[in-house]
């Protein structure tokens, strides 16, 4: 027998529980600056020559990270929802982890913090940003904070249309997507109860050209303001 080989890709690479239709699911993309400086002063860039001692898993800084999963799901839903900055992120170091990482990724700041990546480092980015579009309106539903999560989102050359399977719905704009919903007026509790039976039914965002285009917030109809907004 012959068999002939195909080369992959990376499609419908996104696993359990990304790919519940009731979760947000985050990506990563490559930040701007790509660099940092080490403990010693020697200078690094994300963007530059693979070296996995440092992390440095190739790329392009704006673009979509080399280990970002992409979509779709296995019945053809759109994901990751959106992504976030992922790579280099400089973060705090626990004191008993110092020997974990090599000395090129223990950052120039006291030597306190360290430069990591991963879907790991963009999903805290996302779930942020959630705390405060829930601290702005603690009525908001699942499919609320996809809403105003999606329609927020800002598109570039790197992402192309959206949204896609590798970038979602764009690039996280955390300001936007709080500007995008209106305080509760009410203790919501209700609410909130009533609509545990649909966070797992996302709410209808339109099409590509919504999402990218029409982010105005000022009607009473706009599709990022809650049932019970004030």
């Amino acid at each position: 027998n012959s068999y002939t080989y195909f080369a992959g890709d990376s499609a419908k690479t996104i696993t359990i529980p990304g790919t519940a239709s009731g979760v947000i699911t985050a990506g990563s993309f490559m930040s701007v600056p790509s660099t940092w400086t080490d403990k010693d002063g020697t200078s690094h860039d994300q963007a530059g020559t693979v070296d996995n001692d440092l992390g440095i898993l190739g790329g392009t800084t704006g673009d979509i990270s080399n280990f970002s999963s992409r979509g779709p799901t296995a019945d053809s839903r759109t994901k990751p929802e959106v992504v976030a900055p992922g790579e280099p992120i400089i973060s705090t170091l626990a004191s008993n982890f110092k020997t974990s990482f090599s000395s090129g990724e223990i950052a120039e700041s006291g030597k306190l913090h360290v430069k990591s990546q991963g879907t790991s480092m963009a999903s805290p980015l996302v779930a942020g940003t959630v705390a405060l579009l829930f601290q702005k309106n603690k009525c908001l539903t699942t499919a609320d904070l996809k809403t105003a999560l999606q329609h927020s989102a800002d598109s570039d050359s790197f992402t192309g249309s959206v949204p896609n399977n590798n970038f979602g719905y764009g690039k996280l704009d955390a300001l936007g997507a709080i500007q995008a919903v209106s305080a509760a007026g009410t203790d919501c509790a209700s609410e909130i109860i009533s609509a545990a039976s649909d966070l797992t039914t996302p709410r209808s965002t339109g099409s590509a050209a919504d999402d990218t285009d029409n982010k105005d917030t000022t009607s009473s109809s706009s599709p990022y303001k809650s049932s019970c907004q004030a």
